[in-house]
């Protein structure tokens, strides 16, 4: 892993894995086909890549069954660099048109 301050990659890296964060979206859109809003995650990395803390600083989503899928989801992800850093992440999530 590469070790910078610099988080180059980041937007290929989470563009990479997009779908997994979606799936949260969708599997509780059945249910709720107006759900839409925004999550702010707050991701803590510490080193090794390997998230050590991820929050949902606001949301709008109004949907704790997407944050909490969302959260597991991140907490496994390996990120392609060793820094010590949090990231700040928005999240978008509307019904498909």
């Amino acid at each position: 892993l590469p070790q910078t301050g610099d988080i180059r990659g980041l937007g290929a890296f989470l563009n990479q894995r997009k779908n997994s964060l979606e799936h949260c979206y969708t599997a509780a859109a059945k249910a709720r086909p107006t759900l839409a809003g925004k999550l702010m995650l707050r991701i803590t990395l510490a080193g090794a890549g390997k998230p050590s803390e991820v929050e949902v600083d606001d949301e709008t989503l109004g949907s704790d069954r997407v944050s909490s899928c969302v959260r597991t989801v991140v907490s496994n992800w390996t990120f392609p660099f060793q820094v010590n850093s949090t990231i700040e992440l928005p999240l978008v999530f509307a019904p498909a048109n």
